[in-house]
């Protein structure tokens, strides 16, 4: 790890479960955790990465980690072998296996390897950051590339967000603790004796060698290929200067007080829609403010509309109007047949999407979001429905994931007025109470930049209107609540025809669609939950939606449960939730039903 020795280093703790998130604690609070955790029997976490200042600044202003693009730091790499489908034995003999390729093959002294029992399926070894990481915003792409290429058999755990469970604590679902393994131990006692270890917490006095120096293997490192995010090929090719005058004029005017960030929000969005490479966008707008707003303000704003494909404000927008001038052209779009693609054309567009990972931009990942055992996809194309009863808090949950995925998200409520649907994305994304979201609206205290990447439509629309909708604000992530709230002129069924729209947005503008449908009725039968058959209207919405999950329990109760009906490639799941009532968040508890 290549640090300067005066930076502060912080990491996030999730304690005292997986849900409880956001937290940025010292190395030295991280250790008090940890008996705390021992003495109350409960399950903690921390990120993999570390942090500096900067994290304190975005927590300010977003609440959620998930969002972060300043600079990663690593101090030790952790490998998790998990056994999966092997049985223990299989999964400790390649553990062996491993930890000597680390010795003999790597060069790492068995004194600096630490080994340590999951408390559940596997293994968690650490050694010292062999590769000399240099802190990054893209230390995260640069470990993963690097751990794919020279170390593919062991789970690949290092995207930005992820955290580990820490040493010498619970694991509820088994009941058993991390504990840590002498090499002696590893190599010689079964498996049963293992987790009898790991009845009860243990440490053990770690033998090093203060002669041992880890091996710099800075030359292995793997650069990935870092390519900005794909706008369209047609905009890309228009000059600015022949388009959005409204934009030039902004820029012509300068930063004006008072709508020096409105504007610079517009310019940014147009430039990304446009191709402008982000470094560029970045330099230009800290020169246009003339110190008027910090740089990493500047960079904030930009980092977050890059990384949401572009703010897409309309000529309808106040701002835009303002600046309008009838020299402005527009060019309408121009769609002259469809050209069939050729088996060959394909498989070069297949290469292209799989080469360094690319097909995972834009995917969401509920293993970021809840304790599962297995990763859980929703990728951009893909229409994911949301079934549940009358009163089981399917809004609610949606309301969640709208915050929680921290995406460039278009929210069609058709479900409750906007000034409560406002003040629930208040409570969810503050943790707060309906009493202090009001209070800090009476008091004029912002508190709208936690969900700012949420766009509201508050009118029920038919299917047309929400197309020209989505054309025009471009989402990452479409949100209904719900399916059965819209305007059909179409003969025949509406849930069909919505459906159907639902699949051709999502395909045609590459973004992920999660869709309400209530459930009739006749399904809501309390001994077997949900039947999928019973959705309101039609069974035309399961037939065509890529994935589907329901959410049930009893109406009179907190508890409810989430599970897949529906998954595609993803393996099925089935976790327990718990609503808060005061703050309308939904966490996991910990057992997975």
């Amino acid at each position: 790890m290549i640090i300067k020795e005066d930076i502060e280093l912080f990491y996030e703790l999730a304690y005292p479960n997986v849900s409880v998130r956001n937290r940025i604690v010292t190395d030295q609070e991280i250790r008090a955790t940890i008996t705390q955790a021992i003495n109350n029997k409960s399950e903690g976490y921390r990120s993999l990465y570390l942090y500096d200042e900067e994290i304190k600044e975005h927590l300010k202003i977003k609440q959620t980690i998930k969002t972060f693009r300043g600079n990663y730091y690593l101090k030790d790499i952790l490998f998790d072998i998990d056994k999966g489908t092997n049985t223990d034995v299989k999964c400790k003999e390649f553990t062996k296996y491993f930890v000597d390729q680390l010795i003999e093959d790597w060069g790492v002294d068995e004194s600096l390897i630490q080994i340590f029992w999951s408390g559940n399926k596997g293994y968690h070894v650490t050694i010292p950051d062999i590769f000399q990481l240099k802190p990054s915003n893209v230390l995260p792409g640069i470990l993963t590339a690097t751990m794919a290429k020279h170390f593919p058999n062991v789970d690949q755990i290092y995207d930005h967000a992820r955290i580990v469970r820490l040493a010498y604590t619970i694991n509820h679902k088994s009941g058993l603790y991390k504990v840590p393994l002498t090499l002696e131990e590893l190599y010689k006692l079964p498996i049963e004796e293992i987790k009898a270890l790991a009845i009860t917490p243990r440490t053990i006095a770690k033998v090093e060698d203060i002669g041992a120096v880890a091996p710099n293997m800075h030359n292995q490192i793997v650069i990935p290929e870092l390519r900005p995010k794909q706008v369209e090929a047609q905009a890309s090719k228009i000059a600015l200067g022949n388009i959005i005058t409204c934009i030039q004029s902004m820029w012509n005017e300068g930063p004006v007080e008072g709508s020096r960030h409105t504007k610079m929000l517009r310019m940014v969005g147009s430039w990304c829609r446009n191709g402008i490479p982000k470094t560029l966008v970045y330099e230009g707008l800290v020169k246009w403010s003339n110190q008027g707003m910090e740089p990493y303000e500047v960079k904030k704003i930009v980092d977050d509309c890059y990384d949401k494909g572009g703010y897409n404000y309309s000529c309808k927008d106040s701002l835009m109007t303002k600046y309008c001038s009838n020299s402005c052209i527009f060019y309408a779009k121009r769609g002259l047949g469809v050209s069939p693609v050729t088996a060959e054309t394909a498989e070069l567009s297949f290469q292209e999407y799989v080469k360094d990972g690319n097909f995972m931009d834009g995917a969401i990942n509920l293993k970021d979001f809840y304790m599962l055992d297995h990763d859980f996809y929703i990728f951009p194309s893909e229409f994911v429905l949301l079934q549940g009863k009358t009163g089981v808090n399917k809004s609610t949950l949606l309301q969640n994931w709208a915050v929680d995925f921290g995406e460039k998200t278009l929210y069609y409520n058709a479900e409750m007025g906007m000034n409560l649907l406002t003040r629930r994305f208040g409570q969810i994304s503050h943790n707060a109470d309906k009493d202090k979201v009001i209070r800090m609206a009476k008091d004029k205290e912002s508190f709208f930049k936690a969900f700012d990447h949420i766009h509201t439509v508050n009118q029920i629309m038919d299917y047309e209107q929400l197309s020209k909708t989505v054309e025009e604000h471009r989402p990452s992530l479409l949100l209904i609540d719900t399916l059965e709230d819209f305007i059909c002129k179409a003969f025949g069924d509406p849930i069909e025809h919505i459906s159907k729209e639902l699949k051709r947005i999502a395909l045609y503008y590459n973004i992920k669609v999660i869709a309400i449908q209530h459930v009739n009725k006749s399904g809501e039968n309390p001994k077997d939950g949900v039947n999928i058959s019973q959705g309101k209207g039609s069974s035309a919405a399961y037939q065509k939606c890529d994935m589907a999950l329901r959410i049930d329990g009893d109406r009179t109760t907190i508890n409810r449960t989430l599970e897949v009906l529906k998954g595609r490639d993803n393996p099925s799941f089935k976790i327990a939730l718990e609503l808060l009532p005061d703050t309308f968040r939904m966490k996991q508890i910990n057992i997975v039903v």
